[in-house]
């Protein structure tokens, strides 16, 4: 089994068009891969981010303008044109912290496992994307725990459960591991795959074939940990 560890965050747009991936590999390799999500706040001060580093490219329009661009050439992904105008939110990372908690809870539960007739998602999984969807096709500020609440309510998941989480710390310091893995594998943004403890890190908009030969190597090898492959 190759464990991969995937990090990513919420509200980029790369993360979003990506998921694809994600599930490709999953329904590809089934269970002969073993898949982390990690969180990494790229968009942590998102609106301040932004009207910074844009103010002289239009500023918040500019970035609605970058992200319409870029959600344009892809079929598979809707964008609001409301993004980043109207919907603005302050930062990813409280959708993470409740990415976090639900995942506990479900581990706490022993419900991590597939759901639905095709068993293609965790309801950890359908979680992530109904948080991401929410802010690129509808342009919900998913910083707020109240539109948070919803997606978890939406899905049957108790929230008090889930917030109790947050108020003990424990979502946060599942956090804060994340980020110490991403200064441990030199992880340089959202979305990136890292295989072979830390050996092979392939971010950005890496094509499906290139992660799946990857892992397939991986596979591949008879001893996994010993040696170096020639190849």
């Amino acid at each position: 089994m190759v464990t991969i560890d995937y990090f990513s965050d919420v509200l980029c747009i790369w993360a979003y068009s990506g998921q694809v991936r994600v599930d490709e590999l999953e329904k590809h390799f089934g269970d002969k891969i073993a898949l982390r999500y990690r969180f990494i706040p790229i968009f942590g001060a998102a609106s301040r981010s932004i009207s910074k580093q844009w103010s002289d490219k239009g500023g918040f329009d500019g970035f609605n303008n970058h992200l319409m661009s870029v959600a344009s050439g892809w079929s598979h992904i809707n964008c609001s044109e409301q993004l980043w105008k109207q919907c603005r939110p302050a930062t990813s990372i409280s959708a993470h912290a409740i990415l976090k908690a639900t995942w506990l809870y479900l581990e706490q539960q022993g419900e991590l496992l597939k759901q639905g007739a095709n068993q293609e998602q965790t309801l950890f999984e359908t979680l992530m994307w109904n948080i991401r969807r929410a802010f690129f096709e509808q342009a919900r500020d998913i910083s707020h725990f109240s539109e948070l609440r919803k997606l978890v309510d939406e899905l049957g998941i108790p929230w008090d459960d889930v917030y109790a989480f947050i108020e003990d710390g424990q979502a946060h310091a599942e956090l804060f591991t994340d980020q110490e893995l991403q200064k441990k594998y030199c992880v340089q943004g959202s979305p990136s795959f890292v295989l072979n403890e830390g050996r092979q890190v392939l971010y950005g908009n890496v094509g499906y074939r290139i992660v799946e030969a990857n892992i397939a190597e991986l596979l591949n090898r008879e001893k996994p940990l010993e040696g170096a492959s020639w190849c």
